[in-house]
């Protein structure tokens, strides 16, 4: 029998009303599943226009959380029950914050930027703006023929690798975004995903599309959501692909067990208006957290998750957390 640990399962409403099946005021966006049941944690009902893109903490001090619903930024002290605001401008469509070397990494994703915060000095050490890649290569719009070219990375994850570099997820490691107009309306081109090192200034294209949450697993092994393929592309240390594992829907959020056994995958159906375009060989209609072995690379089992329309990030939580994340 599978043991399942605290999984806090961070989501929201669809930003699109033509992609929403809920009201707001459903929307339980953030829920712990524990021996196979999910629980909210109704402090977070009603915070967010949609609900929650992203959570950090440091694991010096697993009691201060911080999070945002996509364009803020709050620390939260669970035992002390009061939350503050940190002021940084200019944030838009946070995806994933990451604790890299007792710094907060953030993907501001709608303005191809990330912002590194300093919890000790409380301040904005560093914004990268990845549009001053030295290595980007700008085509002009004259060039497109299918349509107009946007200069963007879409960065969506900052983690450390194998390597100690530094790196992001994008999905487009190029620096170039082709929106095509479909019935009068534009729509993303996607299939140059990957890594870029940010040490090296060197781009990794792994050919993904759309794609979410890398996963450093057991110490030689990275699993990437290949998303819209509705996929897991499992990579060795130095990016070379040796396997592929199928997920239930649209990846995004991931998390592992405390030995690495097992992978949790967070699953969204596809939105309606990129529907007739994923490739995937199944489509989901509810969001869903997947179970897969790690060591036999197998899916393993599927919940189903109510009252989130997008799941957004996954984590592992003590039982400490999740006791504090009940009472606030």
């Amino acid at each position: 029998m599978l043991k399942i640990p605290n999984i806090l399962i961070g989501g929201s409403q669809n930003v699109k009303e033509q992609d929403r099946f809920l009201k707001r005021s459903e929307i339980q966006p953030v829920q712990i599943l524990n021996n196979s049941e999910f629980e909210a944690i109704t402090y977070f009902n009603e915070i967010g226009q949609y609900g929650i893109s992203s959570m950090a903490w440091d694991s010096d001090n697993p009691l201060i959380l911080y999070y945002s619903t996509g364009k803020d930024f709050v620390k939260c002290n669970l035992k002390e029950k009061y939350a503050e605001k940190i002021n940084i401008e200019g944030l838009g469509g946070v995806h994933e914050m990451d604790y890299i070397n007792g710094q907060i990494f953030i993907a501001n994703t709608r303005f191809d930027e990330i912002v590194v915060y300093d919890p000790k000095l409380d301040l904005v050490s560093k914004r990268i703006k990845l549009e001053e890649l030295e290595t980007r290569t700008i085509i002009s719009r004259s060039e497109a023929e299918e349509g107009d070219v946007v200069d963007k990375y879409h960065c969506n994850q900052i983690f450390k690798g194998f390597d100690e570099h530094i790196y992001f997820l994008a999905h487009h490691v190029t620096g170039r975004q082709l929106l095509q107009k479909i019935a009068g309306a534009f729509l993303k081109s996607q299939g140059s995903g990957g890594v870029f090192d940010l040490d090296n200034s060197m781009p990794y294209n792994l050919s993904l599309k759309a794609p979410h949450s890398v996963t450093k697993v057991l110490n030689r092994e990275y699993w990437v959501f290949n998303s819209a393929y509705s996929t897991i592309q499992i990579h060795d240390k130095d990016w070379k692909q040796i396997d592929e594992v199928e997920m239930s829907g649209f990846g995004r959020g991931a998390c592992l067990n405390s030995d690495q056994s097992i992978l949790f995958a967070g699953v969204s159906p596809p939105r309606q208006r990129y529907m007739e375009r994923f490739k995937a060989k199944k489509k989901v209609f509810s969001p869903k957290v997947d179970l897969f072995s790690t060591k036999q690379r197998k899916h393993l089992k599927t919940f189903d998750v109510s009252n989130i329309e997008q799941v957004n990030n996954l984590y592992l939580m003590s039982d400490e957390q999740v006791h504090f994340l009940l009472k606030l």
